[in-house]
Parts: structure tokens; C-alpha cells; sequence
């Protein structure tokens, strides 16, 4: 308020009395030349909104045939071309009686929770700064590579929050009052884990962007020469547990959802075109005998090999390629400079 008056008796100061016409030709800002030049000059929220229409229009969500054992099955679809999506990835929900074989884990993993409170409480909304341990990102520096990353961000939680909203699972409290949630148990679906989707989704970001190669060799590939960034996003995962708000299948299948968000966005902005497609058995997360099984970076690892209910839906999933010069693909190229000129 106080720079709005002191602007308004500087301008009676130095005008004096106007009568509407103009004495002096304005000198104008610089017109955009293009679509990344117009982009560049928004300040941070629109330009957030702008990538999160053009992220969210990659993908869509849709509810399938119900599975054999009648659990719901949802699929993520990808644009491959102006009129057709193709899915990328179909999810099974695990039974009532998987997620009450889980259980053990929430006592198994209380007892670190004197060790992780001080994580679990800043990554209720913050994961970014953890991976600001693993690479250098600044304000200044990195400006393009946290735009990009906040953006994937945003439309991974839309995605996730879809299938949420189709499965409905029960948080631990809920099958178990003896969980004792140490946080304030979410409202929405237990499974996926929301924290799981966006940790994979930020750790295959962060990891293409800093690899000079772009993770050419794949994520799994990717996990086993340079794993920091997803143990990071495997142990923000595993924190929810020790929270006593998610089951451990919660963070595998919401690790598989997060990775497939970021591949279909690379392959767009890269202009490679294609991702490999997956299918997830929702009981299928087990291990020797048919145990129930733990969330950890080497079981998920396994998982995309096809082991521990996850299969092959299509080899070759067609992604449309962004343009030359659309926002999208000057974003990530802008952001691989900031790594790697």
C-alpha cells in the first residue's frame, strides 16, 4: 500500500496536469520472437501453469475391466499422437488380505522411527532439497533444471491422485489400530503411495538430466551405475512406512508409477518416441513361497526385469515427440545445459 501511494504522488509530481494525450513515444519491451522466448519472459507462476497444461495433456487415466479376482485395474495412458493415447503402464490392486499380510513391516519399520523423524517431517513437503544433497541445484544455476522438476512434479501428483482415487485403499490404521501413525494418516488412498510416485518421478528426472549419456541404457541400467538418487527416493519411500502411513507394495507400485510419468516425459522432450510398456499384478508383490514382500531399491530393481508381478504390456509404447522449439523440448534442453556446457 505504501509504494502504491508513494507511486501515485511521484507521478502528480512529475507530470503535472495530464489531458490524455500523449507527448512522448514509450520506448517498448523487446517483442517475443518465438515460443520459448514468450515463455521465458513469464514470471515463475505462469510459467508453471503453462507446463503443467502441456505436461498434464501427455497422459490420461482410465478405469479398465475389473481383474479375475474382481480388484479394480487402472491403466496410464501416453499421447501418441493428437487423437490416441496408448497405455504404458496397467495396475492391478492388490487384495484386502495382501495388504493385511503387509503388516508385519509397519512393526518391523516402527522401530527406526526415533532415527528417521526429522526426515519424515520435512518431506511432507519437501523432497526436492534431498536431491539438492546429490547434484548442486540453485536459484541461479539450476533455474531451468527446478522448473522442470517442480513441473514433473505437479503432474505426477495428478497422475498418482487418479489412481488413488479409482482404487481406494485403506491406510494401516484403518486394518490395524496398533500402527500408531508418529504423522496425521492422509485422507485419500493408501496405495499408491503419492511420496513413492513423485521420489521416482524427481530421481529419474534428476538422474537424465545429470547423466551425459540420458539414461540411453534405461532406469533399470541407470539404478546400477548410478543408484544415489534413487536410494534417496527408495528411502524418502521407505520413510512413509516407518511413519506407519503406507504399506511397503504402496511404494513399489507407486515407485513403477513414477518412473513410467518420467520415461513417457523424457521420451516427449528428447524426441526419442518410444517407452517400454509394464503390467502389475497387485498380489503379485512376493517373494520366495509366495511371502509377502518388502519395499527395497534391489526388489524394485528386480521388478523391472519383470519379476515380483510386474510384466511386459508392450515392448514399444510410441510416444509423441516434441517439436523443434516447443516449450517442452527447449525446457529440457535449457535444463541439460545447466549440467553438462
Amino acid at each position: 500500500m505504501t509504494l502504491s501511494i508513494a507511486l501515485g504522488t511521484a507521478a502528480e509530481g512529475i507530470t503535472g496536469h495530464w489531458d490524455g494525450t500523449r507527448h512522448v513515444e514509450p520506448v517498448p519491451a523487446a517483442p517475443p520472437s518465438g515460443n520459448w522466448d514468450t515463455f521465458a519472459r513469464l514470471d515463475d507462476l505462469p510459467k508453471a501453469a503453462v507446463l503443467q497444461h502441456d505436461l498434464c495433456t501427455l497422459f490420461n487415466v482410465s478405469l479398465c475391466e475389473p481383474s479375475a479376482d474382481g480388484e479394480p485395474t487402472v491403466q496410464l495412458n501416453a499421447r501418441a499422437d493428437a487423437a490416441t493415447y496408448a497405455p504404458v503402464l496397467e495396475v492391478i490392486r492388490p487384495t484386502k488380505d495382501d495388504f493385511v499380510r503387509q503388516l508385519k513391516f509397519l512393526r518391523d519399520y516402527a522401530d527406526l522411527r526415533d532415527d528417521r523423524l526429522p526426515e519424515i517431517l520435512v518431506q511432507l513437503d519437501d523432497m526436492l532439497s534431498f536431491y539438492g544433497s546429490l547434484g548442486f541445484l540453485s536459484g541461479n544455476r539450476t533455474r531451468w533444471t527446478l522448473l522442470l522438476l517442480r513441473a514433473v512434479d505437479a503432474v505426477t501428483t495428478v497422475m498418482e491422485m487418479r489412481f488413488k482415487h479409482h482404487f481406494s485403499v485403506p491406510r494401516p490404521i484403518e486394518l490395524a489400530p496398533e500402527v500408531q501413525p508418529i504423522i496425521q494418516t492422509p485422507s485419500h488412498s493408501a496405495y499408491p503411495s503419492g511420496h513413492a510416485t513423485e521420489a521416482f518421478a524427481m530421481a529419474t528426472m534428476f538422474d537424465a538430466l545429470m547423466d551425459p549419456n540420458e539414461q540411453a541404457q534405461g532406469v533399470a541400467h541407470a539404478m546400477d551405475a548410478r543408484p544415489l538418487p534413487f536410494r534417496m527416493a527408495a528411502r524418502i519411500a521407505a520413510n512413509r512406512t516407518v511413519a506407519g502411513v503406507h504399506f511397503p507394495v504402496d511404494s513399489a507400485h507407486g515407485a513403477l508409477l513414477g518412473i513410467a510419468v518420467a520415461e513417457v516425459v523424457l521420451s516427449h522432450c528428447r524426441g526419442t518416441g518410444s517407452v517400454s510398456g509394464r503390467k502389475v499384478s497387485g498380489s503379485g508383490w512376493t517373494g520366495p513361497g509366495d511371502a509377502p514382500l518388502d519395499f527395497t531399491l534391489p526388489t524394485l530393481r528386480e521388478a523391472l526385469d519383470h519379476r515380483h508381478g510386474v510384466s511386459e504390456l508392450s515392448p514399444n509404447v510410441e510416444i509423441e515427440r516434441a517439436g523443434t522449439g516447443s516449450i517442452l523440448r527447449c525446457l529440457w534442453e535449457e535444463a541439460r545445459a545447466e549440467w553438462h556446457d
